[in-house]
Parts: structure tokens; sequence; C-alpha cells
């Protein structure tokens, strides 16, 4: 009997403590969807490729075309687009506001695209 006496206060602790990230998230907001520019149902990829591997991605554009000579990717369907951030993304996705910070603060994530690049609203107003 002695030893129900600490084995269930021991037990209520290891129960919460496991179960704290479900207490955390329970008043979370679902991930809200970036903003698509008009007339546009689907980027260069499919919207799970690019939610997976759009990072990946450039990155390989910026070693590709940077680094080495290869300024164009060419996509499942066969379509070429330039691999450029600012000509090729940021042609649909013109708001970096709407599109990229909303879907990469709602994951907790800091991208650093911006310290090097302009977005097209930065340059308009240079």
């Amino acid at each position: 009997m002695n030893s129900m006496i600490k084995v269930i206060p021991a037990l209520a602790v290891f129960l919460a403590i496991v179960t704290i990230p479900v207490w955390i998230n329970i008043g979370a907001e679902e991930m809200e969807k970036p903003e698509l520019p008009e007339g546009m149902s689907e980027c260069i990829e499919s919207r799970e490729y690019m939610r997976a591997n759009h990072m990946k991605m450039l990155d390989q554009w910026r070693d590709e075309s940077v680094r080495g000579s290869d300024h164009m990717y060419t996509n499942s369907k066969g379509q070429k687009f330039e691999k450029s951030l600012v000509k090729t993304c940021m042609n649909c996705h013109s708001s970096q506001e709407k599109f990229c910070e909303r879907c990469h603060e709602s994951v907790g994530v800091n991208n650093y695209c911006w310290d090097c690049h302009f977005t097209p609203e930065q340059m308009e107003a240079n």
C-alpha cells in the first residue's frame, strides 16, 4: 500500500510530461494556405512536391546557376523555367508577406532569402 502512494503521483507526472505536446497544440491554428496568384492553380511543380522540396530546389538552383552555368529548369511536364527566385518564383508569388512569410511563420522557419534578394515590391520602391 505504501508503494501505491508513490506510484500514483509518479504516474500522473509521467502522463503530464508525455502529453505536453497535445496540451500545447490544442489551441494552435491550422497551417495557413499560401495565397496563390490569380489564374494560377499550380506552381512549376505540384503543390505536394513544392511543399516538400522547394528549399532543396532553391538550393540546387543556386548551386547550378550561380556556381555552374545551368540556368534552365525543366519540370516533370517538360516545361522550361529560368532558375531564378526573383524572375520565376516572385513573378507569380509577388508578395513576400502574403506568400512566403505566412507559410514560414506558421511552421516556425526563418528564411534567409531576403538577406540577399529583393522582392518585386522592394525593387519598385527603389
